[in-house]
């Protein structure tokens, strides 16, 4: 086994660029792994009027774990993720020091994972919670939008949106936890592959003017064997460049124009980049470091200055913390089994 190691390190620190690698996940039954996630997110906002931004920060870490409890003859993996709790930090403001919240979420589930890192199906372990009173989700709008408050509360849902991408600490998609989304067939040095986090209004190609609810899509690069802290890796990169006017989205959904919305223009742009560091032999994981950064803004006929600007920086990083041959947990036998298709 060691031998066999050995060798295909040798042979991938040396392989010709024009070689293909399958990257897909190799898993190892009773296998478990613990990450650590580190995300922090700064956000400046002005108003109307106003020459100083006023800033906020946001930092968010977790540790998860999970467990390879079977491997399938086809790869896939049935595994057992569990992550206990998640640390917030508001920083300090002019009128507040900093504030910490340790939330419980508790969350437990097991997973049907695939050799490219897609969650093909869920089944949620988590203790039930008393059940909240939850808004519909207004993304879609069916209704025609006719009001300001509408309108601005349209916009306010792509801006956390971007907060939520920004942050790589949403749903399983967009997430770090199980990324990189790795290509389906072997890769050749420079290939690249996209995987969807999202949707955000975008200009159609081909049809002038006209904007719909496209795909979100990461592309990934694979980057080859280099040195990384002194250990040899596989690196993969990502990277998303959005670039959207929501004002003509706006205008074109509710069929009123700028002198009925006011509104001139939207601008929303957004470019992050990720460098992933995956095991030579296992494709694992080992770390990934990620930096987002965007600007809105809305800006009002018969005004130069826009009446509301927001940029934002956000950071993640994610390491492999501990690997170990280890039995997960029982499954609860009280709390039944709800099957969901995602998180």
């Amino acid at each position: 086994m060691i031998h066999a190691v050995l060798f295909a390190l040798a042979s991938l620190s040396s392989a010709p660029v024009g070689q293909e690698t399958d990257l897909g996940r190799v898993f190892k039954k009773g296998e478990k792994l613990a990450y650590s996630v580190k995300a922090a997110l700064t956000l400046e906002q002005r108003g109307h009027g106003l020459d100083t931004w006023l800033p906020s920060d946001l930092d968010i870490s977790y540790q998860f774990a999970y467990w390879i409890t079977d491997v399938k003859s086809d790869g896939i993996a049935t595994i057992r993720y569990q992550r206990p709790t998640m640390t917030e930090v508001e920083g300090e403001t002019a009128s507040s020091a900093p504030k910490t919240h340790v939330e419980k979420v508790n969350m437990d589930m097991q997973m049907s994972l695939s050799p490219a890192n897609e969650v093909l199906d869920i089944k949620d372990l988590t203790p039930k919670k008393p059940k909240k009173q939850v808004e519909k989700d207004s993304l879609f709008w069916r209704q025609p939008m006719t009001s300001a408050p509408q309108i601005t509360a349209f916009l306010g849902q792509f801006l956390d949106e971007i907060v939520r991408l920004s942050l790589f600490v949403g749903s399983f998609e967009s997430s770090l936890d199980f990324a990189p989304r790795l290509p389906f067939e072997p890769a050749k040095i420079g290939e690249t592959w996209k995987r969807t986090v999202g949707y955000s209004p975008q200009k159609l190609k081909g049809k002038e003017g006209k904007m719909e609810m496209q795909r979100l899509d990461y592309t990934f690069k694979y980057r080859g064997p280099i040195d990384s802290a002194g250990k040899k890796v596989l690196r993969v990169d990502a990277s998303l460049n959005l670039n959207s006017n929501l004002a003509d989205f706006i205008h074109q959904l509710t069929h009123l124009d700028s002198s009925q919305t006011h509104l001139a223009k939207v601008p929303l742009t957004m470019v992050s980049e990720i460098e992933f560091d995956l095991d030579p032999v296992t494709h694992m994981t080992l770390a990934a470091r990620a930096k987002t950064t965007a600007n809105y803004q809305v800006m009002i006929v018969d005004h130069v200055d826009a009446l509301e600007e927001v940029r934002l920086k956000g950071e993640n990083t994610l390491t492999l913390v501990g690997k170990a041959m280890a039995s997960a947990p029982p499954l609860p036998s009280s709390t039944p089994i709800k099957k969901i298709g995602g998180h």
